[in-house]
């Protein structure tokens, strides 16, 4: 499997490219994630949740320890959820750890392991 990324930057906005080649059966996969930051939810508000998960969710963040495990199928919103959520968190006050594959974006004064 190969990898690589590369960004484009609008007058506006940087649009992040992660491309992955795999091989297949009868040739290569090729998968291109395109990750524009620019509308996406920056909140845990943001997210337009059920009322009744936002609550839950946002019981969990404020505890003192805890694991949150996001998950689900390419294009869901897993990696939006997760930056989302530890946005809303107050990373100054706590210890904050993220393990993703990739690392999407920096965020400040979280220890985020690739």
């Amino acid at each position: 499997m190969q990898e690589g990324h590369f960004t484009v930057k609008l007058p506006d906005r940087r649009v992040d490219y992660r491309v992955s080649f795999a091989p297949a059966m009868h040739g290569q996969k090729l998968v291109i994630r395109v990750l524009d930051t620019a509308g996406a939810p920056q909140y845990l508000w943001d997210l337009e949740m059920p009322q009744p998960l936002f609550k839950i969710v946002q019981e969990a963040i404020q505890k003192e320890a805890g694991s949150i495990l996001v998950c689900g199928p390419t294009g869901s919103g897993k990696t939006t959820t997760l930056y989302a959520v530890v946005r809303s968190m107050d990373s100054g006050e706590r210890n904050i750890v993220t393990i993703e594959d990739p690392v999407e974006i920096q965020i400040e004064g979280v220890t985020q392991i690739p």
